[in-house]
């Protein structure tokens, strides 16, 4: 049985909290970065509501590029595996 793809407000969280899963997304100035590049609005967007929610957080700034690095929280690492799974 094939499952459903992802669409809306689930595929913006996936993409964004993927980007964090894959590591290097940092929040500078109020802007949030993904290797050093600003990302899209949408996943700008949508990493705003998952900090607000509690799925993602800030930790320790990045001396390197001196912003506040994103991490998953249990939650948030629960959420991306269940939005995964329901992707494949």
């Amino acid at each position: 049985m094939a499952k459903a793809s992802l669409t809306g407000t689930d595929l913006f969280h996936w993409i964004a909290l993927r980007r964090v899963f894959d590591g290097e997304v940092t929040r500078l100035s109020g802007r949030w970065h993904d290797h050093g590049h600003r990302v899209p609005g949408y996943v700008a967007g949508a990493l705003d509501e998952l900090l607000v929610e509690g799925l993602v957080v800030l930790t320790d700034p990045d001396p390197i590029a001196e912003g506040a690095v994103a991490a998953l929280t249990d939650v948030g690492t629960a959420r991306f595996k269940y939005l995964c799974e329901t992707a494949e």
